[in-house]
């Protein structure tokens, strides 16, 4: 039987197209795995555990202090996901075995030298969580601003219908103990304040008082720290506030004014007005011609310059109305002055309330 070439050669060709692609293919296998073996030359790879407390030191802020660990020792640091029920946290670091020693060397260096983070906690009355957060928060921002400490005010609730507040502070033990010194004078110059506040008002309107015929005269306040009273009160889950009785009419009407750091404004509105007042120019200037019901005027009172609001308007005198202290008198025309526009930048301090659901018998 006759074979022909073209049968025999063929196959050939193609066996020998395919033998010799399967050799590149293996060269080509062959010298990946090399090129990774001499890529790989030298990687060396460490666990190390850390308490999970210093892995932010560690990551640093925004991860820069991790960013630099790499770069400069040419390493990978990874981090294993944590688990809940362990208090450390694996620390994975990848390059040559040089490199990552002295990766390792520096987290630990850096661990070292960041001061130890501690938590205070301590429980606080009332006054002084409305210390910190009047005004929006002020003071309590500007202490951790500061002395760099984190400061968290928690409601605690209880059994009973009371509640108490507790004060958690966290840094390094002195920005801990420069927190706590500064939230102790800002409690002691509050208290002062309000001894002042309380006694320059109350001597205001006892002599106000005494001199007012046809208005009740006020509950008595005495310059005592009232403070511990307060505390007692505010130990209710309620928001309370520190307050002071000016005119009391009966349940259904009388004024108060409450205790807060705007009463220096007060206090400093009323020495102001006494000293421009006093000056007999001063009073010829704002003279009045004729009174108005509803126009705001000043006049003195016991030694005090007021403010006052026209409610009545007689041929001889004026009925007026104190609107920072809620007390109501008459007075003779000619003591009776305009109030110079600025003295009313201050709102007015007497807030009118009253009783719900009280009658009397």
């Amino acid at each position: 039987m006759r074979i022909s070439p073209e049968r025999f050669l063929l196959p050939l060709f193609v066996s020998f197209t395919l033998s010799t692609a399967g050799v590149a293919i293996l060269y080509y296998l062959n010298k990946k795995i090399e090129d990774e073996k001499r890529k790989n030359k030298g990687k060396y790879c460490r666990t190390i555990s850390l308490p999970k407390e210093h892995i932010p030191i560690v990551i640093g802020r925004g991860g820069t202090t991790l960013t630099n660990i790499q770069t400069s020792t040419h390493t990978v640091i990874e981090f294993a996901p944590a688990e809940v029920s362990s208090s450390h946290q694996d620390c994975i670091i990848k390059g040559k075995k040089e490199d990552v020693d002295l990766a390792e060397e520096k987290i630990h260096s850096i661990i070292k030298s960041k001061p130890k983070i501690e938590s205070h906690h301590e429980i606080v009355p009332y006054s002084t969580v409305t210390l910190l957060e009047e005004r929006n928060g002020q003071l309590l921002h500007a202490i951790q601003t500061e002395t760099n400490v984190k400061i968290i005010i928690e409601k605690i609730p209880t059994t009973s219908t009371s509640c108490q507040w507790r004060l958690t502070i966290k840094g390094t033990s002195e920005q801990i103990s420069n927190a706590i010194l500064t939230i102790e004078t800002e409690k002691e110059l509050l208290n002062r304040q309000n001894e002042d506040i309380i006694a320059n008002i109350s001597g205001s309107i006892t002599n106000i008082s005494s001199s007012i015929s046809n208005t009740n005269s006020p509950t008595s306040l005495s310059s005592r720290n009232t403070s511990g009273i307060f505390d007692d009160f505010c130990a209710l889950d309620l928001n309370l506030t520190q307050i002071f009785f000016g005119g009391i009419k009966n349940p259904s009407q009388f004024y108060v004014q409450m205790l807060s750091r705007t009463n220096n404004d007060f206090k400093n509105l009323t020495e102001e007005m006494d000293q421009y007042y006093k000056n007999e120019k001063n009073r010829d200037s704002h003279k009045i011609d004729k009174l108005e019901v509803g126009k705001m005027v000043v006049c003195k009172v016991s030694g005090y310059w007021m403010r006052a609001e026209v409610i009545k308007d007689h041929p001889s005198y004026a009925e007026l109305f104190y609107i920072d202290f809620g007390f109501d008198s008459r007075i003779d025309k000619k003591d009776i002055y305009e109030l110079r526009t600025d003295f009313l930048s201050l709102q007015k301090q007497a807030i009118e309330c009253c009783l719900d659901g009280i009658k009397p018998w």
